[in-house]
């Protein structure tokens, strides 16, 4: 039975959450791979809580392999963090909301925060996650205009820039109803 990214849309209807591209069978790709992987999320109103718990929960009951749930706001420190997940060279899956204004949800400031300064500070390696594989899952509106999914999308280019690598494309998911796949709530 293959995961696919977005396939848990269809058991949310009433979000209206849909995908912004074409569904990955995530299970598939990741079962190529040797490598534990590791979920953490930010949330604000937990639909990336719960899109991770459903990844956790698919991954765990397909694969032959280690795989650890975490929120962000329990990672206190995010460089030791991705210095473990480099070293280990595990799979990292991000599920990550976008709050007021294009920020990230308050669970997630310091490891965003971390992931835009080590991306920009000379200092630090432009290697520095060259044994990373990760992929993105973003939660956002479209109502939010220039803000939507910003969160994701700057991790995404903090993540390339530290030269890790993309399992798959980010994916930027619309709450928007008007625009979801499967029509308004009403």
């Amino acid at each position: 039975m293959a995961v696919d990214l977005y396939i848990f849309a269809a058991g949310t209807a009433l979000t209206g959450l849909k995908s912004s591209s074409k569904s990955q069978s995530l299970t598939k790709i990741i079962s190529q791979e040797k490598n534990g992987i590791t979920i953490v999320f930010g949330s604000v109103k937990g639909n990336s809580q719960t899109f991770a718990q459903l990844t956790y929960d698919k991954l765990s009951n397909e694969l032959n392999r280690q795989v650890i749930l975490q929120d962000l706001n329990d990672i206190t420190d995010p460089e030791e963090f991705l210095q473990i997940q480099t070293k280990n060279q595990r799979i990292l899956l991000i599920f990550i909301s976008t709050y007021e204004d294009g920020t990230p949800p308050p669970s997630a400031k310091w490891f965003v925060l971390h992931l835009q300064e080590a991306a920009t500070d000379f200092r630090v390696s432009k290697n520095e996650l060259e044994k990373l594989t990760y992929a993105i899952f973003g939660c956002g509106n479209s109502l939010y205009n220039d803000n939507f999914n910003k969160v994701a999308q700057e991790l995404d280019r903090c993540l390339l820039e530290l030269a890790a690598k993309q399992l798959i494309p980010t994916e930027l998911a619309d709450e928007n109803t008007a625009k979801s796949i499967y029509g308004g709530k009403d």
